[in-house]
């Protein structure tokens, strides 16, 4: 497993409102997610997209984001490796730094 460098990280809420989810923009300008979209759709191509990675493509993500942190110091992406709870402790993580 490759492990990347977190550049920035965008909190925005579900669509019915009940979740929240983590997009993620690594330090080579490629982006993940946590949402369903992004974790159980792929491309063709092997690609994966969601609308909250589209967001940050078109540059909007700041504008209909929950919250983000950009890391001055970025972080490694293993670093928040998890099992269940990972949203959670994920989010504590990356207000601390």
């Amino acid at each position: 497993m490759t492990t990347k460098t977190i550049s920035k990280v965008w909190e925005f809420e579900s669509s019915s409102g009940s979740k929240t989810y983590e997009t993620l923009l690594y330090t080579d300008g490629t982006t993940s997610c946590n949402c369903m979209g992004w974790t159980r759709r792929t491309a063709a191509d092997g690609s994966r997209s969601c609308k909250h990675t589209r967001l940050v493509d078109m540059r909007r993500a700041d504008n209909e984001c929950l919250s983000s942190h950009d890391y001055a110091t970025p972080i490694r992406a293993g670093f928040f490796a998890g099992g269940s709870g990972g949203g959670r402790r994920r989010r504590a993580v990356a207000r601390w730094h």
